[in-house]
């Protein structure tokens, strides 16, 4: 056997195979619940921040976040209407 063939039918079968995987879906992070009671606390120390205050930035941003991933689930987003 020629020295060269064994090395390319390695590497034609190692490359056969990575084509046959099934697409994978995107893993999506579980959203943590909070109940109606935790949302009001939230909100009210939410609303007792200065104006200006960077917590308010970041908590805007965690709710987009939260609201990304409810979309890569397929969940509806609170607040939004329908398709």
């Amino acid at each position: 056997m020629r020295c060269w063939l064994l090395p390319l039918i390695a590497v034609l079968t190692l490359s056969s195979s990575s084509c046959s995987q099934a697409p994978s879906e995107p893993a999506c992070p579980r959203i943590i619940p909070y109940t109606p009671d935790q949302q009001l606390q939230a909100a009210q120390e939410l609303a007792a921040l200065a104006p200006d205050a960077m917590l308010r930035t970041m908590i805007s941003d965690y709710g987009l976040t939260r609201n990304w991933i409810r979309t890569c689930r397929g969940e509806p987003i609170p607040g939004s209407r329908p398709k």
